[in-house]
């Protein structure tokens, strides 16, 4: 198949470089320049391209360090003071519903703190109030 029919097929407009298409007729990869399409092309070698749906909805995952900076800049907003630390388990995709256990340390003390994504850009941070052991995470 020709690099031109490929392109046609999976609706690409390639500016300024060249596709890089297998001997099956699958695009595996863009040297050079750029490639716009109405749907992004899943580029995988000897498979022909996937199309995605645009509207499909997609999560952004908030890594542990980005987590715990956000939990303690809304705790600041909350109570009027930053805690001195947080620590959290991991990450959490900011997807309704998705929860992550963090802790935090204020005046000395740590608390348990559940960490709930209440959609895709905000959390909701459940402060526990009996003090806990120093997290292991």
């Amino acid at each position: 198949m020709r690099a031109n029919a490929v392109v046609q097929q999976a609706g690409l407009r390639v500016l300024g470089g060249a596709l890089l298409i297998g001997a099956a007729g699958a695009i595996i990869g863009l040297a050079g320049g750029s490639a716009e399409a109405p749907f992004a092309p899943a580029l995988v070698s000897g498979q022909t391209p996937v199309l995605a749906d645009p509207n499909a909805p997609t999560a952004t995952v908030l890594g542990p360090a980005q987590l715990q900076f956000k939990v303690s800049m809304g705790l600041a907003q909350q109570t009027g003071q930053v805690p001195d630390r947080v620590q959290c388990r991991g990450g959490l995709e900011l997807r309704a519903g998705q929860t992550q256990q963090c802790a935090v340390q204020a005046s000395g003390r740590w608390l348990s703190a559940t960490v709930t994504a209440v959609d895709d850009r905000n959390i909701e941070t459940d402060l526990g109030q009996t003090p806990i052991p120093d997290p292991r995470y």
